[in-house]
C-alpha cells in the first residue's frame, strides 16, 4: 500500500494525521524487514568466517587424533554449506519464486 495509493487531497485533508500515521507505520515495517534481512546476512557471514577458521585450525593442530579432527572438520564444513544455502532460502522468502505472480 505504501507509495501506491494516490488519493484526492480534498477528501483526505480532513484525515491528515491518520494517513501520516499509516504511512509512517508502513515505512517502519519496510525498514524493519530490511534490518532483519541485513542482520541475517551479517550472522551468516560471521558463521562462515568462524567455520572456515575452525576448519583451518583443525587442519593445523596436532592436539587431537586425526579421526577426531576429521569429524570436527566435516561437521563444520556441513554447517558452512548449510549457512551458505540459507542465503538462497532468504532470497526466495523475500522476493518469491521465479515466475511467481506473472501470468
Amino acid at each position: 500500500m505504501a507509495l501506491s495509493n494516490y488519493l484526492n487531497r480534498n477528501i483526505t485533508d480532513d484525515l491528515h494525521p491518520t494517513y501520516e500515521i499509516m504511512y509512517c507505520a508502513e515505512t517502519l515495517l519496510v525498514i524493519a524487514k530490511c534490518m532483519i534481512f541485513l542482520v541475517q546476512l551479517v550472522f551468516i557471514a560471521f558463521t562462515q568466517l568462524l567455520g572456515w577458521t575452525i576448519i583451518y585450525v583443525m587442519f593445523r593442530t596436532t592436539f587431537f587424533r586425526r579421526h577426531i579432527r576429521m569429524r570436527i572438520i566435516f561437521g563444520v564444513f556441513g554447517a558452512c554449506i548449510h549457512t551458505f544455502t540459507r542465503i538462497f532460502v532468504i532470497y526466495f522468502q523475500y522476493f518469491g519464486l521465479p515466475g511467481e505472480g506473472k501470468k
